[in-house]
């Protein structure tokens, strides 16, 4: 995986994404949590992701170009338990009660290897996505 001068391979990939599950554990208490990701697009992005599904939760993307109001509604609307912020995006963090705010570069350092106890399967819930709401939007997730 390339980005940039900077590149990954799978297993590095994987290793960062174990990291995050292995983390996340701490704030999540079942599974089809939201868990933001306010980050530019970069590997440590999609470790993030990868990794936040692995731990049986689902992410919601953040842009950090969005307005704080808008970023803070859908951190509040889909009820995200921690932000995962990186740190050229955290000018642009939400504050919102209750839910921290993790380094993204934390996240992903090496940890042990993968580990949870979490069941999730092909029903589980893997994103929330917001379009700029020129569309017809229905809330699926339970």
């Amino acid at each position: 995986m390339i980005d940039g001068d900077t590149w990954a391979t799978y297993r590095q990939l994987s290793d960062r994404a174990a990291s995050v599950a292995n983390r996340l554990s701490a704030h999540l208490s079942g599974n089809d949590q939201r868990i933001g990701v306010l980050a530019h697009r970069s590997i440590d992005t999609i470790a993030a992701f990868l990794g936040i599904l692995r731990a049986g939760a689902a992410f919601v993307p953040l842009d950090p170009k969005f307005p704080a109001e808008r970023l803070r509604f859908m951190t509040e609307d889909t009820g995200a338990r921690a932000i995962l912020v990186a740190e050229n995006a955290t000018g642009s963090a939400p504050r919102v009660d209750g839910v921290p705010c993790l380094s993204l570069e934390e996240m992903v350092a090496d940890d042990e290897q993968f580990k949870t106890d979490r069941e999730f399967g092909p029903r589980s819930l893997a994103y929330v996505m917001y379009t700029s709401g020129s569309s017809d939007v229905r809330r699926v997730w339970r």
